[in-house]
C-alpha cells in the first residue's frame, strides 16, 4: 500500500495540481508538487535507473542544476526554479513508466482546460488577455496548454493503443482560433491533419484528403487571406518575434551569455515581463550556457534515438510541441514534464516496450473517438 501511495497516487496528484496551479491561482501548489513527487524521485534514484548508460537523465539534471546555481548570484533568481526542475524530471520519469495512468490524466487536463476556456470566453465573457493575467500570462498561454495537453494525450494513447487523437485536435483548433493565437492555431491545424492521416491508415484515402485540403486552400486562397487580414489573427504583439529575439542577444553581456541573464530589464523584452517569447531562450536565461547546451544535445540525441527506433509518430508529436515552444511558451515551468517525457522516453524504455499494445488490447469506443 505504501508503494502504491508514493509511486502511483502522489505523482498522479502532483501532475494534476502542478498543471492546474494557474487556474487555482496559487504558487504553493508547485511547492506541494515538489513534496509529492520527492519520494518517487528518491526511489527512482536509489533504483539506479538514472545511472544506466545513455539514459541522459542524470547528466541532464546535474548539469542544468549546476547551470542554475551559477545563474542565481547574477540574476537574483531563487531556488524555486531548481526545485521545479527536479519535480518536472521526476514527473517525466513517472509518465514514461505509467502511460495508462497518464492517458486518463492527460485526457482530464485537456477536457478541463477546454471546459475552463469555454466557460471563460462564452459564459463569463472574460476578455482573452485576462484569463491568465493573475500570473502575468497572455492569451498565447492557454493556446500553448491546448497544444501541450493534446500531444501529451496523443503520446499516451499511441503508446497504449497505437492510435492518435481524433476529435479533440479539431476542438483544439476551434479554441485556438477563438484565442487569436496564430502559432497555436497553425500548429493545431497541422496536428489535426496529421492525426487524421495516421488514423485512416490508408495511403489512397490519405492522398485524397491531402488533395482535397490543398485544392480547398488554393481555390479559396483570396477569401482566406482576406479573412485573415480582417480578423484578429493578423494582430500580433507590438514587436515581432525576430525583434524580441534580436533584443535578447543585443543587450546580453558576456557574463550573461555564460551564466544566464535577467531579461526583464532588456529594452523591448521588459514590456513582456522578461519573456523572450522562445522557450529555449527562456531556458538559457535561467540555466545559462551549460544548461542550454545540455538541453540542445539531449534533444538531438532523443530525436536520433527515435529515428533509429523508427518511432516516427512519437517524434512528430514531439516536433509539434517543440514548434509551439519555439514561438512562445514557458520552460523551467510547471508544464516541463510533458516535454521531458518525450525527451527521455527513448532512453528509459526499450524500443519494444515503447508501444504496449497487444492482440488482446481493445480500445474503449469513447477513447477511439476522442
Amino acid at each position: 500500500m505504501k508503494t502504491i501511495v508514493f509511486n502511483k497516487i502522489f505523482p498522479s496528484l502532483a501532475i494534476i495540481l502542478v498543471s492546474l496551479c494557474e487556474v487555482f491561482q496559487g504558487q504553493l501548489y508547485i511547492v506541494l508538487c515538489f513534496l509529492l513527487v520527492l519520494p518517487y524521485f528518491i526511489n527512482q534514484w536509489k533504483s539506479r535507473r538514472f545511472k544506466k548508460k545513455r539514459t541522459y537523465v542524470k547528466p541532464f539534471l546535474l548539469l542544468t542544476l549546476f547551470g542554475g546555481l551559477l545563474n542565481m548570484p547574477l540574476t537574483g533568481y531563487g531556488i524555486g526554479g531548481l526545485l521545479l526542475t527536479i519535480s518536472m524530471v521526476g514527473l517525466a520519469v513517472f509518465c514514461v513508466y505509467n502511460p495508462k495512468i497518464c492517458l486518463y490524466i492527460s485526457l482530464f487536463l485537456l477536457l478541463y482546460t477546454l471546459g475552463f476556456l469555454y466557460k471563460s470566453i462564452f459564459i463569463s465573457n472574460i476578455e482573452l488577455n485576462t484569463i491568465y493575467e493573475s500570473l502575468g500570462f497572455s492569451k498565447n498561454y492557454p493556446g500553448f496548454l491546448i497544444v501541450a495537453y493534446t500531444v501529451f494525450y496523443g503520446l499516451n494513447k499511441y503508446r497504449l493503443y497505437k492510435r492518435l487523437p481524433l476529435l479533440l485536435p479539431f476542438v483544439g483548433v476551434y479554441f485556438t482560433y477563438c484565442l487569436d493565437g496564430r502559432s497555436s492555431f497553425g500548429i493545431m491545424i497541422l496536428l489535426s491533419l496529421f492525426c487524421v492521416l495516421k488514423n485512416t491508415g490508408n495511403a489512397k484515402i490519405n492522398c485524397l484528403i491531402l488533395l482535397l485540403v490543398v485544392s480547398v486552400c488554393l481555390f479559396f486562397s483570396d477569401f482566406l487571406l482576406g479573412y485573415y487580414e480582417m480578423s484578429r489573427l493578423s494582430e500580433g504583439v507590438e514587436s515581432s518575434r525576430s525583434s524580441i529575439w534580436s533584443a535578447y542577444f543585443k543587450y546580453m553581456d558576456f557574463p550573461g551569455f555564460l551564466l544566464g541573464c535577467d531579461s526583464a530589464h532588456f529594452p523591448i523584452i521588459k514590456q513582456y515581463a522578461g519573456n523572450p517569447h522562445n522557450s529555449f531562450l527562456n531556458f538559457h536565461h535561467r540555466m545559462g550556457i551549460i544548461g542550454f547546451i545540455t538541453l540542445v544535445y539531449v534533444i538531438f540525441a532523443s530525436m536520433k534515438k527515435y529515428m533509429k527506433q523508427k518511432r516516427w509518430n512519437i517524434m512528430m508529436l514531439m516536433l509539434f510541441l517543440m514548434a509551439r515552444m519555439f514561438f512562445d511558451a514557458c520552460i523551467v515551468s510547471n508544464h516541463d514534464y510533458i516535454f521531458y517525457t518525450f525527451l527521455f522516453l527513448p532512453f528509459l524504455v526499450k524500443n519494444k516496450y515503447i508501444i504496449l499494445i497487444s492482440d488482446k488490447t481493445k480500445i474503449p469506443q469513447i477513447l477511439k473517438l476522442l
